[in-house]
């Protein structure tokens, strides 16, 4: 999967840098940005292949950054990673066609897999 490129969205300095270290490993071109509102500049200036979001973030939570993607790009596949993914938070960004979601404390072969589910445009709910 080398060269698609991610951007990982999460206030948590560490959150970024672990993400980051994993998925550069695994071949990806990775970025992060832990000021959602940085978000808007990366956004417009480059294209992604796919996006990590967190939920749980000061000034613009997940479901803002969320809507702002979509806005700029409908077609990006999102990723939520969170601690805090109840299925009403669930439901709220699968009304947005968001399908995919990976829990906080989490694995690398599980971001690595939901990953590649996202860009191929798999809908986990019909498996």
């Amino acid at each position: 999967m080398s060269g698609k490129r991610v951007l990982i969205i999460d206030d948590d300095p560490k959150i970024c840098e672990v993400l980051q270290g994993i998925l550069v490993q695994a071949g990806y071109e990775a970025e992060s940005v832990d000021a959602p509102p940085d978000t808007v500049a990366s956004l417009l200036v480059k294209q992604y292949d796919v996006l990590t979001v967190d939920l749980k973030m000061p000034e613009m939570d997940g479901t803002d950054v969320a809507e702002l993607a979509r806005e700029l790009d409908s077609r990006v596949p999102i990723v939520v990673i969170s601690g805090f993914l109840t299925p009403g938070v669930k439901e709220r960004f699968r009304e947005m066609g968001i399908r995919h979601f990976v829990a906080k404390p989490f694995r690398a072969k599980e971001i690595i897999s939901v990953l590649e589910e996202a860009m191929a445009g798999v809908d986990p709910l019909q498996n």
